[in-house]
């Protein structure tokens, strides 16, 4: 229930954030939880965050406040949307990340999780979006492709994957989403970033590509301390 709780709020609050800025900032903006997320590895499960994380932090903060104008001010209030769920989304990556691997069942968690998700979602927008049936028939193929296979599809795809690696590289690996949001932007949309934004995003990627470096350095270092753990007789067969 937690999970599902914590899926609802951060999957609206993104939607809700596109309202208030462009899919470009939006995307990028959202991606920071790569970053959120070993803090809240480390505040909720006692996982201590490398110390380059902070780095990736601040150049994650720089980079927000270029998307805004270079004036925090001047931040679009969908910006600060998108930064809430942000937030939400590196406390729901975790959280899944433990429930696969300890029970498993990645597939019935999505289900849940959407059907809930619908359930709630349908219930409030029947309250406050009047929206004529007819309106309902027409955005039916934008509603299939984004029920199905932008969230259905995708979400599950994370799921299994936390079964396999820890919820920071998810994180991370998912963050090239704001890549390809870009690219559709600016294909479908004829969106456009100016110099400073564009930087501004460079800024997020590299903050959230930096936090990878030191589990690839730790690994390659566990590897070397292994093999030459092995008798010189066996290296040399």
């Amino acid at each position: 229930m937690l999970i599902v709780g914590v899926f609802i709020a951060a999957t609206t609050t993104m939607q809700l954030s596109f309202a208030g800025t462009s899919v470009t900032n939006a995307s990028f903006i959202v991606n920071t939880c790569a970053v959120m997320t070993p803090f809240v590895c480390k505040f909720l499960f006692s996982e201590r965050p490398a110390d380059n994380v902070w780095l990736a932090a601040l150049l994650s903060l720089a980079g927000i406040w270029m998307i805004g104008g270079c004036a925090f001010t001047e931040i679009a209030w969908g910006d600060w949307v998108g930064l809430l769920a942000a937030a939400l989304y590196s406390l729901w990556m975790p959280l899944v990340g433990r429930f696969v691997v300890r029970h498993g069942l990645p597939g019935f968690l999505t289900f849940v999780q959407f059907i809930s998700c619908g359930l709630v979602c349908t219930a409030i927008g029947l309250v406050i979006e009047v929206t004529p049936a007819t309106s309902i028939i027409d955005a039916l193929p934008e509603i299939i492709i984004l029920g199905v296979f932008a969230k259905g599809i995708a979400y599950l795809l994370i799921a299994v994957a936390q079964q396999h690696t820890s919820a920071s590289n998810t994180a991370i690996i998912c963050s090239a989403e704001a890549i390809f949001s870009t690219i559709f932007a600016q294909l479908i949309l004829g969106e456009r970033m100016s110099p400073i934004s564009l930087a501004g995003a460079f800024l997020i990627a590299a903050g959230i590509v930096l936090v990878q470096f030191p589990m690839q350095f730790r690994r390659r270092q566990t590897k070397i301390v292994m093999i030459n753990a092995i008798p010189k007789e066996i290296n040399a067969q």
